[in-house]
């Protein structure tokens, strides 16, 4: 480890830069004290009391000794910094100026180590807070009410690719996520130097932050977005202020085509806009759906139980996924079934998958309608072959996205109910999963990737007899028609994958370097700032 600190000259670096205010004839030098700060974790200690332990250890005062090996072990009877020592030192590298250093030389390494690998066209930045509990009261922590919990807030910012810290920021318990962000994101931004940004949306303010750091360096961005009109009610106030925004951008990357109409309302030219932003990997969801049913149905085999069919659901348990008019249709439809009594056709169970606020209220609504509710996956329910078509829903909760192609991978059909879904991905899922589709027709999906009657269907959200009428023709469809339509969704979904975000994304970026750079005005630059403030007052 002392081998690979010395090529890339992290201590080195950091001892030269290092703020020491101490008497020159001190024993330990800053470079000495900063490496066994560093390794005293490597070798697995969580407290500085542990550096007593080590003090005297050969091996580890040859791992803090410089290369020939000549200090500490020469003329240093001492051995290595007692504990008092390193906390001395570490209350100097809590200082202002040498935490400005310590920001500095992580964020100059990890751009030199970068810059080191073959030319890279992209580098993505993660910004996260984290929450970080302490016991006590510590100087600087406080009670946060989200958390409930007396903690820090820190602000860290990794390379996407490969983790490596370019930033911290440590900051009190209570503040808003987006506290100081643009402060913590300048020197960032002008290490990395970019020649454009993508920005995620306008209505945080984080990311109006990064917009107003663009403005400033006249660094071209591009507006990635999903929204659309219909949306929400719109007033016209917000709408000016969000096109005063949006106007900034120098081109868009937005979900579909509808998307892009809400973006040109705002101001921004649709020739300078792109889709393919709500995408997922075609390919894993397939081949991992293709693996569930090969092994799964081998194993049912071995046993005397048979798998219900079911329709599957997937969302949060919120108003707009319409979920109780779900569980209507689905009551409607299983009557129709019951009443036409078709022999040779066993009625569809269903599947719903996720957690939330709702979710009391829709069981208790689920046993109202006579309904069995089981807290399972269905193939955890396997029935006697006679009682296979009880009606029955199936409630498993949240779902890590490993466990979802087993989900999709024996349903009939996917459902997608809500009431406004500026997207909806598990459509996306779904489809790359070979499965029909019922969406409806306020999901911004809908026009994109459903054709009436080809891979599925779209109905009115607020219409429970058209939903239970599409389920009861999916039910109706003998096999091979419905993996027909499988068949045929698999094969429209295949031009929305990966490849299209990648496209996409590099589409906006060559557009938003061609326009370069919009200039903004004294309102805007006001306004930006205002928008900042409320932002970070209202969440």
């Amino acid at each position: 480890m002392r081998d690979v600190d010395d090529r890339l000259g992290m201590t080195r670096d950091l001892s030269r830069r290092l703020v020491d205010d101490r008497h020159p004839g001190t024993v330990f030098s800053m470079a000495e004290l900063t490496r066994t700060l560093l390794y005293l974790p490597a070798q697995g200690f969580s407290d500085l009391d542990d550096g007593d332990l080590l003090r005297h250890d050969p091996a580890f005062r040859l791992a803090v000794s410089d290369k020939k090996g000549t200090r500490p072990l020469d003329d240093n009877g001492h051995g290595l910094p007692s504990q008092p020592t390193l906390s001395r030192a570490l209350h100097r590298l809590g200082s202002d100026d040498n935490r400005a250093v310590l920001a500095s030389v992580l964020r100059e390494r990890a751009i030199a180590v970068r810059a080191k690998k073959a030319r890279q066209r992209f580098c993505v930045v993660d910004v996260d807070s984290l929450p970080v509990e302490v016991h006590g009261h510590q100087k600087g922590s406080a009670y946060n009410g989200h958390y409930r919990i007396q903690m820090f807030h820190p602000l860290l910012a990794t390379l996407g690719d490969d983790g490596d810290f370019v930033g911290v920021k440590l900051r009190p318990g209570n503040v808003h996520t987006a506290d100081g962000v643009a402060e913590f994101l300048a020197p960032i931004l002008d290490d990395i130097a970019p020649d454009v940004c993508a920005i995620a949306g306008y209505s945080h303010p984080a990311m109006l932050s990064l917009i107003t750091l663009c403005t400033e360096r006249s660094i071209p961005w591009l507006i990635m977005s999903d929204s659309r009109e219909v949306d929400m009610p719109r007033k016209k106030w917000r709408e000016w202020t969000k096109a005063r925004v949006v106007k900034l951008a120098s081109s868009g990357f937005a979900a579909g085509r509808i998307h892009i109409d809400y973006l040109a309302k705002l101001g921004l030219s649709p020739e300078n806009c792109f889709s393919g932003y709500d995408v997922v990997d075609n390919d894993r969801f397939a081949s991992e759906a293709a693996k569930c049913r090969e092994h799964d149905v081998s194993a049912w085999r071995m046993t005397d139980g048979q798998l219900p069919p079911y329709f599957l659901s997937s969302s949060r348990f919120i108003p707009e996924k319409n979920l109780f008019r779900l569980l209507d249709a689905y009551a409607l439809y299983r009557r129709q079934a019951d009443a036409v009594g078709n022999p040779g056709q066993t009625p569809r169970s269903l599947c719903i998958l996720g957690d939330g606020e709702l979710k009391s209220s829709l069981v208790a609504h689920a046993v109202s309608l006579g309904f069995e509710v089981v807290p399972s996956a269905p193939w955890d329910d396997l029935r006697a072959r006679g009682d296979a078509a009880a009606p029955v829903v199936y409630l498993p909760g949240f779902r890590q996205i490993n466990e979802l192609p087993r989900f999709y991978a024996h349903a009939d059909a996917a459902i997608l109910a809500s009431t406004k879904d500026t997207w909806g991905l598990v459509i996306n899922e779904a489809m790359a999963s070979s499965l029909p589709v019922l969406v409806s027709n306020r999901c911004g999906s809908a026009p994109e990737l459903v054709r009436e009657g080809a891979n599925g269907y779209t109905f009115d959200p607020y219409r429970v007899d058209e939903l239970a009428g599409l389920m009861t023709r999916l039910a109706a469809l003998p096999e091979p028609d419905r993996k027909s339509l499988g068949e045929t969704g698999k094969r429209i979904i295949a031009d929305w994958g990966l490849d299209r975000f990648a496209g996409g994304l590099r589409q906006a970026a060559d557009k938003a370097l061609e326009v370069g750079p919009k200039k903004a005005g004294l309102l805007d630059r006001i306004l930006l700032k205002s928008l900042i403030l409320l932002g970070s007052l209202r969440q």
